[in-house]
């Protein structure tokens, strides 16, 4: 007995790796989940843009809109002044609760609504809002009195899913409501 083979231990066996076979299954199975994760992630990326993509250009243009009408509303009536070689983004106004004539400027390049509480003062005009792609102003609207009213166009984009735009526009007019002041 020269060879003696050793005995295992009782209900010892022997240690063995996966199979190619086992491995290529398990693999395949690990792709199909990953696969199926990954598309649940980018089609919930789509419905965000989707849905949130027209909200925030809703919320931009309101507050746009009320950002300008709230401090336009305080022009005495006539003191308006528009620039139509600015295109019309630009507005110059007396404010009697100020006592300064102040000013809205839309920057088309930049995409930012500045205004400033005192032109003579020479400082710089503050940004009250990014966002909206077109603010314009003009005189008058409803066939009233032009000295009067101001109407403000608003408009906003917001890119969607599927490489599509949406392009909205809102528009308001402002009731001057301080009365021309008496010579």
């Amino acid at each position: 007995m020269f060879f003696h083979r050793r005995r295992r231990a009782p209900g010892r066996r022997r240690a063995r790796g996966f199979t190619l076979a086992e491995m290529s299954v398990a693999l395949g199975i690990h792709t199909l989940i990953m696969a199926g994760v990954a598309s649940v992630f980018w089609l919930s990326a789509r419905s965000v843009k989707e849905i949130y993509g027209p909200a925030r250009s809703c919320a931009s243009r309101i507050t746009a809109l009320n950002q300008i009408r709230l401090r336009l509303a305080d022009a005495t009536i006539g003191s308006c002044v528009f620039f139509p070689g600015d295109s019309y983004h630009k507005i110059q106004f007396d404010d009697p609760n100020l006592g300064t004539t102040s000013e809205f400027e839309f920057d088309t390049v930049e995409r930012v609504l500045y205004y400033d509480d005192d032109i003579a003062a020479g400082d710089d005009a503050r940004d009250l809002l990014e966002g909206p792609i077109n603010i314009t102003f003009r005189a008058g609207g409803d066939g009233v009195g032009v000295d009067a009213l101001v109407t403000v166009f608003v408009q906003t984009s917001a890119e969607l899913a599927y490489s599509r735009v949406d392009e909205r526009e809102g528009e308001t007019v402002v009731y001057l409501r301080n009365p021309m002041a008496t010579p």
